[in-house]
């Protein structure tokens, strides 16, 4: 059987190997040519039998187009969606919602693997044994596949204006997230984030069984003080947690909606605090990066949208020294500013005059910047000007004009910071 790939990163390397261990003949093709094994009429007479999607490939890609006249085209959801599968989406907080949850169920002694946006791609556990794959599941990939996604469990930990340069709207964004539940059959459960303001929208296009959480109300899973509470499908149970309070309110949602999955899936509510008290957040969310003389650093590169952003100035107080901007996804800045009046906005990359030029409408001076490492110093200055404070990298923004990813932003924020006063 001849396979062709579109996307040569980690998923389409992986799918090659998976596909080559089936004996077929594989080929890969990119946007990028410089990594790509064909060109466009290459791939086409090339005349494969099966055409596999990587998460970045539109349905709507001139090769996909022409390629579904003559092939199979499937994505990885395709292939892979109905195996034993809890599948998390949501516009943020996805990532720290998969960790802990494999965490906690591979501390139960479950064999899970994370898979998906966050972890392995599937094809490279596919021949290790499992009980569940606890996927982080993007809206590209929901957006790409051709046949109904039915998980055995799904997740929608909250939902905002994201990716709007990949889908096009708001409505279409939604659209593709409400596909990681709205074709679960009855038996199957769909989770919520009850205190989401898009609550109510999502939760009436679901069919299956609907499990609420709340750090605010009486729901499925709750906080009843420091006790937190599951009630659902004749699974009834609580548990002290006394640190509970210790999280910033984003992450009580997100420990809540991890431990809706894992009690769902055998564990109990006081295995799921034991383990998640021990748990370390996966890295570039809010972390301390250090503090010198007065001025504490945080590395907050994940926070890609204006959303994750708002989260993170809720988490920071005192004075703060903002810095926001990177590669253009379409998003809305105008939310930001309601935020910002007492804080030091500063400017970087593509997005840097599209936020200085909203900035203006709130009458908000914003400080542009040519680099990063110009604004970390102008930060670390302006603070201790102020007798100290916070220099929040939190950037609203993709990472791609400047950096190969979030994580690379990251770790050069973090290597500016320790090497300020040096």
């Amino acid at each position: 059987m001849k396979i062709l790939i579109l996307g040569n990163g980690k998923t389409g390397k992986s799918l090659k190997g998976w596909f080559e261990k089936q004996n077929c003949t594989v080929k890969i093709f990119d946007d990028d040519q410089s990594i790509s094994q064909v060109n466009f009429v290459e791939a086409v007479e090339f005349c494969p039998d099966r055409v596999v999607l990587s998460p970045s490939f539109k349905k709507s890609h001139p090769l996909v187009q022409k390629l579904r006249q003559t092939s199979v085209v499937l994505s990885q959801l395709d292939m892979f969606g109905s195996l034993p599968m809890v599948s998390i989406t949501g516009t943020n907080g996805k990532t720290t919602v998969v960790s802990l949850c494999n965490y906690i169920l591979t501390n139960c002694n479950k064999k899970c693997f994370a898979v998906g946006n966050f972890g392995l791609p599937i094809s490279e556990v596919l021949e290790k044994p499992f009980d569940w794959l606890i996927c982080e599941t993007s809206s590209f990939m929901l957006e790409q596949s051709f046949t109904p996604f039915a998980p055995n469990v799904s997740v929608l930990t909250n939902f905002d204006q994201d990716h709007l340069d990949f889908h096009g709207s708001l409505g279409q964004y939604a659209l593709a997230k409400s596909l990681n539940f709205i074709n679960q059959r009855e038996d199957q459960v769909a989770i919520f984030n009850g205190d989401d303001p898009y609550f109510d929208y999502f939760s009436k296009q679901c069919c299956s069984k609907k499990l609420v959480v709340s750090t605010k109300r009486n729901a499925n899973c709750c906080l009843d003080g420091k006790v937190v509470c599951f009630d659902f499908n004749n699974i009834r149970q609580t548990a002290i947690c006394h640190w509970f309070d210790n999280l910033e309110k984003h992450d009580q949602t997100n420990y809540l909606l991890s431990f809706a999955v894992c009690v769902l899936l055998g564990a109990t509510l006081e295995e799921c605090i034991k383990y998640a008290e021990t748990f370390s957040k996966p890295n570039h969310r809010l972390k301390k990066v250090v503090t010198i003389d007065n001025v504490t650093f945080i590395n907050d590169s994940k926070a890609t949208n204006v959303h994750a952003t708002l989260a993170a100035l809720k988490s920071v107080g005192g004075k703060v020294f903002l810095i926001v901007g990177g590669s253009d996804k379409g998003e809305d800045f105008s939310r930001l500013f309601p935020h910002v009046k007492n804080v030091v906005v500063c400017a970087i990359g593509q997005t840097a005059n599209k936020i200085a030029n909203t900035g203006k409408k709130y009458q908000k001076e914003v400080i542009c910047c040519q680099t990063l490492d110009q604004a970390v110093h102008l930060g670390w200055s302006v603070l201790n000007s102020f007798g100290g404070g916070t220099v929040l990298l939190s950037p609203a923004s993709a990472s791609f004009d400047m950096f190969d990813s979030y994580a690379q932003r990251g770790e050069k924020f973090e290597e500016i910071c320790k090497n300020i006063s040096k």
